[in-house]
């Protein structure tokens, strides 16, 4: 089991990092409900700037999911025949359990990547009603709105995929573990 107590701390940071970024986009959304009750936050050049930023990381986050969504798409299929087919050698063995364990941080990751987008969301209700109707607050507000529409589907996508990709791991793991008690526990027959 080499490297067990590195992938623990490794996921231990992973998880704090994790929650420092929505911690940010937390803040964000606090400092922006501030700002809308202050003058700064009547002039639309606010939400320009702050809908540009969102903009990108929706972007990125859309590329992210959908790119997340291809490779669990031939994953499952390879996941299944483990789970659910025949014996499962030592190096296929060791395999499924990086496998799973890099799913694992996957997994954080896409829920780090999920709850910043809710955040995202959140923010954008925020803009104000006369903010939408200037033209140049209400097309980036849109592209938002549509990548948005988009990237809520591949997520929810994603998480079922991972769930199902887990849970044929998980199968998988079993059986190998199973297999160990049978060698163990396995008394020759007597002739």
């Amino acid at each position: 089991m080499d490297g067990w107590p590195e992938k623990g701390i490794h996921r231990q940071i992973q998880t704090v990092l994790t929650g420092m970024q929505v911690k940010v986009q937390e803040i964000k959304l606090i400092a922006e409900e501030a700002e809308s009750y202050s003058g700064q936050g009547q002039r639309p050049e606010v939400y320009i700037e702050r809908l540009t930023e969102m903009n990108v990381e929706a972007e990125t986050s859309a590329k992210y999911f959908s790119d997340k969504l291809v490779k669990l798409d031939g994953a499952l299929k390879k996941q299944k025949v483990w789970a659910e087919g025949g014996p499962i050698t030592e190096p296929l063995a060791k395999t499924i359990r990086q496998i799973h364990d890099t799913e694992i941080q996957a997994k954080d990751n896409v829920d780090s990547k999920a709850a910043r987008f809710e955040v995202m969301l959140k923010r954008a209700a925020k803009i104000p009603a006369d903010a939408r109707s200037d033209s140049r607050v209400s097309a980036p507000l849109k592209k938002f709105e549509e990548t948005a529409t988009q990237l809520s589907k591949n997520i929810a996508a994603v998480k079922r995929d991972q769930a199902q990709s887990l849970a044929y791991l998980n199968q998988a793991i079993g059986k190998m573990t199973q297999g160990r008690r049978d060698l163990i526990f396995h008394k020759p027959a007597r002739h």
